[in-house]
C-alpha cells in the first residue's frame, strides 16, 4: 500500500516531534517501574558535577573545527557505568546502545547514537593521563558522605594488618603510551 503524499508530508514533517513525544512517554513509563533499580537511585543521590568539571578540558584539544558529537558529561557517565558494571569499551558500547536505563543514565534518547568503544577509549586514556585520581576520589568522597559508617568499620585486613578497601591508584601510565 502506498501511502497519500499528504500522509508522507506530515510523517516527515512532525517526526522528530512525534519521536521525542514517544521517547518521553516511554522514559517516563520505565522510570516509574524501575523507579528501585538501582541506577535509577544512584542518579538521586551522586553529584557528577565534580567529574564533569574535571574532564570539562578534555575536547579543548581535539583541534580547531572539531564538533563535538559527545559532550563529556555523558562520556563521565559512560565511563561510570563501564566502572560499575565492569566492561570492557565494546561491551559498554553494546549495553549503553541496548539498555534503555542506561541509555537514560548516560544521557541519550533512544534516537542519539552512543559513543563508540573507541571514543571511550580515548577519554578514558585523556582521564588516565590528566586526572588519573578523580574517579575514584570523587565517587569514594560521595559514597563515604553518604554511608559515614563505613569509614569506622574494617573490611578486609591484609597480612601486615593494614586497612585495605581496594587498589586506590591505576596501573603506571608506561603502559599506556
Amino acid at each position: 500500500m502506498i501511502l497519500p503524499q499528504i500522509v508522507l508530508f506530515v510523517i516527515f514533517q512532525y517526526w522528530p516531534l512525534v519521536a521525542s513525544i514517544v521517547h518521553q512517554v516511554q522514559l517516563q513509563y520505565y522510570l516509574s517501574k524501575y523507579r528501585q533499580h538501582w541506577l535509577v537511585r544512584l542518579s538521586q543521590v551522586i553529584d557528577l558535577v565534580p567529574l564533569e568539571q574535571g574532564c570539562a578540558a578534555y575536547h579543548k584539544g581535539s583541534g580547531r573545527g572539531s564538533a563535538v558529537s559527545h559532550p563529556v558529561p555523558r562520556l563521565v557517565r559512560a565511563l561510570l557505568i563501564k566502572y560499575l558494571y565492569n566492561l570492557s569499551y565494546r561491551q559498554t558500547e553494546e549495553q549503553i546502545e541496548l539498555n534503555l536505563l542506561l541509555r537514560w543514565f548516560v544521557g541519550y534518547s533512544w534516537l542519539e547514537a552512543p559513543p563508540d568503544h573507541s571514543t571511550l577509549c580515548r577519554f578514558e586514556l585523556w582521564v588516565l593521563r590528566h586526572q588519573p585520581d578523580l574517579f575514584f576520589d570523587t565517587v569514594l568522597e560521595q559514597i563515604l558522605a553518604l554511608y559515614p559508617q563505613e569509614r569506622e568499620r574494617l573490611l578486609i585486613a591484609d597480612t601486615f594488618g593494614m586497612f585495605a578497601r581496594g587498589a586506590k591508584t591505576y596501573p603506571s601510565m608506561s603502559n599506556y603510551q
